[in-house]
């Protein structure tokens, strides 16, 4: 039950919170795969890293496969000034999961600095490589998240309704699922543009009424369903009530 509510914390971006649920539970080795791994990522995002590579390296005893647990432990290396290490990690994410782009742009990122560093300098780290550090100055506003867009996609779904999807992937490599939807899109956002989100999650996905485009400054919304969508919505489900009180009234008058 715990885990439950912990995930339901996760969730929300309530990592504090998960954190101190889940950890007595790990401790005493109460926890699914599931929730070892969800432990560990409230860890690394609330800068912990030592603990949140044990973690991994823990959950990896129990499940070698793990593409996550692997792609976390790469992070958890870099951060800690671990290239070698972390770009084994990202392999063996990689491995596990051949469709894991995240990784795959972590392991290309990682031969591309290995062959442009010149000789006797150090090559530069895999997320430096992989432009997962840099972009606008400070830090996300409170209750916001920051990063950079990867894998856009817009889809019309009707003529009248939208929908935004990408993934933000912030400085440390941590990725977040972000969604919009609504008519009348004003402002664009662009493959690689850094954005920022309010932290507003559901079953771990964020449902954006706006983003801020950090790097191009516009402030990118849907204007609403629109009143001609709206209108439609509302004559269906009115058809739909009227349908079946009528075929209520039909069964009941037949008896």
């Amino acid at each position: 039950m715990s885990e439950q509510l912990a995930r339901k914390l996760f969730d929300r971006g309530q990592l504090p919170q998960a954190k101190v649920l889940l950890e007595p539970f790990h401790r005493e080795g109460r926890l699914s795969n599931d929730g070892i791994l969800m432990y560990g990522i409230c860890c690394f995002r609330l800068h912990e890293i030592r603990p949140a590579l044990d973690i991994m390296h823990d959950l990896l005893r129990r499940d070698p496969t793990n593409a996550y647990a692997h792609y976390y432990a790469g992070l958890c290396e870099e951060r800690l000034g671990n290239p070698a290490a972390a770009t084994t990690a990202y392999r063996q994410a990689l491995a596990s999961k051949p469709d894991f782009a995240e990784a795959a742009e972590k392991v290309a990122a990682s031969a591309t600095a290995a062959t442009q560093a010149p000789s006797g300098v150090a090559a530069p780290t895999v997320a430096q490589s992989a432009g997962a550090v840099g972009g606008p100055a400070g830090e996300a506003r409170r209750g916001y998240l920051r990063g950079q867009v990867r894998h856009l996609q817009g889809r019309g779904g009707t003529r009248y309704r939208q929908t935004l999807s990408f993934r933000l992937v912030d400085r440390d490599g941590s990725i977040v699922e972000v969604t919009m939807t609504g008519t009348g899109q004003v402002g664009s956002i662009n493959e690689g543009d850094w954005v920022e989100v309010r932290d507003r999650r559901k079953k771990g996905l964020v449902q954006a009424d706006e983003v801020r485009n950090l790097t191009t400054g516009a402030q990118v919304r849907f204007k609403g369903e629109g009143c001609v969508f709206r209108t439609a919505k509302w004559f269906v489900i009115i058809l739909f009530l009227a349908g079946a009180g009528t075929l209520a009234y039909a069964i009941l008058s037949s008896r």
